[in-house]
This record gives C-alpha cells, structure tokens and sequence, in this order.
C-alpha cells in the first residue's frame, strides 16, 4: 500500500500531505463543507481554501481513495502547467527551444532558491555542498508541494496568459477567464490570490496614470468578477478573522498586530536588487511587460510584514519564486535584443545548456529525493490491517485514541474515524484544551511527566531534517514534536505557551491519579502501534477500561468500556512489541 506513512516524510512537503489528507478525508465521506475533520465534538465554522481538498475528495469516490486521488490530481495539474508555462514561455520569447530552455533553468534555480532563503547564504558549505552533491536531504522539489504550488500553477499561469488579451485586446471571453481562474485562486490558496490581487491593482493603476484608462477598466472588470464569484470565501475569511479567539488567530500566524518581518529583510532586499536590471530591461519593451514587474515586486511587500497574516514568509517562499518567472524571461529577452549578433547565439546558446542542465538536475534531486523518503510511504503490514479494520467498522461519530501526533494525522487522512488530539492549525478550540486533550492523553497511556513536557516544550521549535539522526530514529524524533502539532505558530511565541507550564504540570499530576482520565472529551477506541510504545514510560492512569477490538502482530485497537464489562480490562499500555 502506497501512501505517505511518516508525517514528516518529505520534510515540510509531507507534512502537507499529512494535513491536507485529514480534510480530503472528511470530503471522501461526505461531511461537506469541511469544518474540524479530527474532533468530533468540535465542528466549528467550515474551513476556508477547501476547494481543491473538496474536489479531490470527490475525486476519490472515484478512484477508489484520498491517496489514489491525489496522485491523479497532482499528476493532472503539473502537466497543466507544465504546457501552460511552455505556452507562457514561448510566448515571450518567441522561440521554442528557448521556451524549453527556460523551464529547465528555472526549475533548477527555484530549487536553489528554496533551499538558500537568502542568495548570499549559497557562500556557506553547508548550503551549497547539497546543490552541488545533488542531496535532497529528505525533501523532493517544492513544485512538488501539495497544495502549493502544486495545484495554483496552471491557475497562475493560465491567468497570466489570458490577461495581455482580455485587458489591453478588450476580448470578452479572456476577461471572463481570467476572473474565473482569480475567483477560484481565492478558494484555492491565499499567498497566490492576495500577491495577484495586489499586483493587478498596481497594474491598474500603472495603466489609468498612462492614460490607458480603457484596459484599466477592463482590469477593474477581471478583479470585480473574480472577487465576486469569491465572495463566499472572503466572508468566511472576515468571519473568522472577526470571530475566532486569540490563540487560535496565533496558531496559524496572525497575532492581532503589524510588524516588519526582521528575519527575511535580507532576503527580499536581494531579491529588489537582482530584480532591478530585469525590470529596467522589460519596461523598454512591450506594455503587457508593466503587469510582470507588478508580478514579481507584489509579493515582497507582504513578505516584509508579520503578524496580520498566517505565515507571511510563505510570499517569499511560496508565491515570489512563481510570480517572478514572467519578468525574468520578458527582461532576459529585452537584453538579448541590444547584444550584436555574436553575443547574442553565445548568450542563447549558454541558455540552452543551462537549460538542459537545469532538466537534469531537477530529475536528479526528485529521483534522490524519492528515493530518500520511500519508506516513509511503506506502511506495515500490521499497520494497515489495524487502520482496514477501522476503515469498515467505524465512523466519523467513533474517536480514536493515541498520544502520536504521526498516527492522528494518518488516522484522520485514511479513515473516517475521529481522533482525541487534534492539529492546531484547522481545529477552533482553545489552546487550553488542546493541552487539556493532550495532557489527558498521555496519562492515559503511563508517559511520565517529563517525557510529556518535553513533548510540549515550544524551544524545541518545528522539527527539520537533522543528518545525525538515524532514519531509523526519525519517526521517533519527529513524533517528539507535539508542540508543533498542537500550537503550530504559536510557538513562535513561546512565553505564550511556557507560561503556563506550571498549571498545566499540576493538572497533569491530577491526571495521573484522576480515575477514566480520558472521560473529559469523547473517547471511543485506544490505538496501540510502534509510535504508542516510542512514550511508554509510566505507569498508565487508572480507571479506563477496554476490550480487545481488533489485534494483529504490533498493532491493536482497544473498545472503551464501562467498568464491569464481561470480559474487559483495566488499560495497562501498550507493552513493549515486537518493534520499538
């Protein structure tokens, strides 16, 4: 069976699988809109940028599975875009070799860019030796990623080509194309959608102070029609930014403030500079070149800023990479045009090979890439026997049990069952009862205090690729993050949380001595599997009684009951396995 069984696998791109399958899943089984799809007895206001989740999840009645969807779906929108960035590319330079050529040279460069987030950290060893070894250090390339870029490419690029005809051509059918794919770019994805927005708006602008007030309009037309087919989202989106509770608004990023986002000033400086020259050479060229410098200076302003968005690093890192391809080959073009004859087959032909050393090695590092996180999509046999069982015999209404952050995440994407803790990024409940949940969790199953704590300890920031580990100690280690899974960005915050360290050690200790410790929320089945043992230190909370549900080999799925049941057992771990 062929899905992604390490959270991590993949680093940051996996981790968003993980996620992301958790809302695919609820989509698979019907529970539209998507609104908390792992507490049961949290569903809260539906969940904002589902439209591809939805879609695959309908996909996935289709094709037998959320995994099998999204392979398909993926599978769909890179060679959409890849045809449309071919059509955008050879549009702009008029040639089709060169088109080639600039596809290769930007899929390398956007990995070099990704791994270095500033251009002078490439003078450090240690961020080049992985360029030049070709070491995917667990991770595949971000065009990869899922949901972005992966899914907004072909909508990008399909806008970008479709705008030169609908606003300076004043061609009805690509205006209305064009609103169509920003509508559904708002439901999509919200770095893509507000760095576009804010880059037509300068266009717009650029185009009424240059006395083209006509295409200006037709531009507003593009923007009013996109934003209105998106109003459903951008209410849902005041909504939450009006209604939902501090803590809440912090893990995903937005503290309720405004500020200068220090730690990548450096980065988008460097980015300005190098874009100066391209933008000098494109404004000599054709008008449509105005609307690419837009493109690419749009989402560095955001970038610059933190704390009223989730995740503003995400325009630099996300969108800026994308934005950016339009101005680098239309500038590129405009220098070549004032070289002499000679210079100008040198200059192409060393595009060429660096275009054709670009192809090669964006599939080198995929395929290492690839190969360096294969077993993280090899579930046990166990395992999966374990997660079939929950598959046919439980529903959305059925909690399951489990202090692995790794195990819940799958749990949420492959089966239809509940889970007891929950990722603090989509669930609405208070960080307080995230700990509260958490916390009760880990009595249940006999984790000592400071195994626990250290779990939940905020220093320890999200968990990356560390070479020194193990791959066979990386599920071990990437599990020990639950800070991470439960906060989120929060973290970034850490007094937020460490503050109240010592209530939630005193409540702990109540737990452990507490009688049906897990009786606080919605409890259904305990799940024991090679994660569960990773904690197993203590001596368990008394008072939770079970019955055997389902066991095979390491993995074992235990009913909740009431005390007396014929035949039932106080719980008392795990146990150690066969694997540990």
């Amino acid at each position: 069976m062929r899905v992604q069984v390490n959270a991590w696998g993949a680093s940051g791109i996996g981790l968003d699988e993980a996620l992301y399958g958790a809302l695919e899943r609820d989509a698979y089984d019907g529970e539209i809109p998507i609104r908390d799809p792992f507490l049961v007895d949290a569903r809260g206001a539906p969940q904002t940028g589902s439209f591809w989740n939805i879609a695959i999840g309908g996909l996935a009645r289709v094709v037998g599975g959320t995994a099998e969807a999204l392979a398909v779906a993926t599978a769909v929108a890179a060679v959409a875009a890849f045809l449309l960035y071919y059509a955008l590319a050879w549009r702009l330079t008029g040639s089709r070799l060169m088109a080639m050529s600039a596809m290769g040279l930007s899929l390398a460069l956007l990995h070099v860019v990704h791994r270095s987030p500033g251009f002078l950290a490439l003078r450090h060893w240690s961020v080049l030796e992985p360029l030049l070894k070709l070491d995917a250090q667990h991770e595949v390339h971000i065009w990869t990623r899922y949901l972005a870029p992966a899914m907004p490419l072909p909508l990008f690029f399909g806008m970008v080509l479709a705008l030169p005809a609908a606003v300076l051509g004043g061609r009805r059918v690509p205006v209305a194309v064009a609103g169509l794919l920003l509508a559904v770019l708002v439901y999509t994805y919200l770095f893509y959608w507000l760095s576009l927005v804010l880059a037509l708006s300068a266009w717009a602008v650029w185009l009424a102070r240059s006395g083209d007030r006509t295409a200006a309009l037709r531009l507003v037309a593009v923007l009013a029609i996109g934003l209105a087919l998106a109003s459903p989202e951008l209410a849902l989106l005041a909504h939450n930014g009006q209604t939902l509770p501090d803590d809440v608004q912090a893990r995903v990023g937005a503290y309720g403030g405004f500020g200068l986002h220090t730690d990548w000033i450096r980065a988008i400086l460097q980015r300005v500079v190098l874009g100066v020259p391209f933008a000098w050479l494109a404004l000599k060229g054709p008008r449509i070149n105005r609307l690419y410098v837009a493109l690419y200076a749009a989402p560095l302003v955001p970038a610059s800023t933190t704390d009223w968005l989730p995740q503003t690093d995400h325009f630099l890192f996300q969108a800026w990479p994308v934005f950016s391809i339009p101005l680098f080959i239309a500038g590129s073009v405009e220098g070549t045009k004032r070289l002499g004859d000679g210079p100008r087959r040198a200059a192409a032909g060393a595009v060429v090979v660096a275009g054709v050393l670009g192809f090669a090695h964006f599939g080198a590092v995929q395929v290492r890439g690839l190969q360096a996180i294969d077993a993280t999509y090899a579930m046990p046999e166990d395992e999966q026997a374990a997660f079939a069982w929950i598959e046919e015999n439980l529903s959305p209404d059925d909690t399951v049990v489990t202090p692995s952050w790794i195990t819940n995440q799958l749990l949420a994407a492959m089966t239809p069952a509940s889970t007891y803790l929950a990722d603090g990024f989509v669930t609405r409940v208070s960080n307080e009862e995230l700990a509260d949940r958490y916390l009760r969790v880990s009595a249940a199953y006999g984790i000592d205090e400071e195994t626990a704590f250290y779990r939940i300890d905020p220093v320890r920031d999200v968990p990356t690729s560390d070479k020194s580990i193990p791959d066979a100690e990386l599920e071990r280690y990437f599990d020990s993050s639950m800070a991470y899974y439960l906060f989120n960005e929060g973290i970034r915050r850490p007094r937020d949380l460490t503050d109240r360290t010592p209530a939630w050690r005193e409540k702990f200790r109540s737990f452990k001595s507490d009688s049906g410790v897990l009786g606080g929320h919605d409890g259904d089945y305990l799940f024991c599997g090679h994660r569960e043992r990773f904690w197993e230190d203590g001596t368990p909370s008394a008072g939770t009684w079970v019955e055997e549900a389902f066991k095979r080999g390491d993995a074992v799925v235990y009913r909740i009951v009431a005390e007396g049941t014929v035949g039932a057992r106080e719980f008392d771990g795990c146990g150690t396995g066969t694997v540990n």
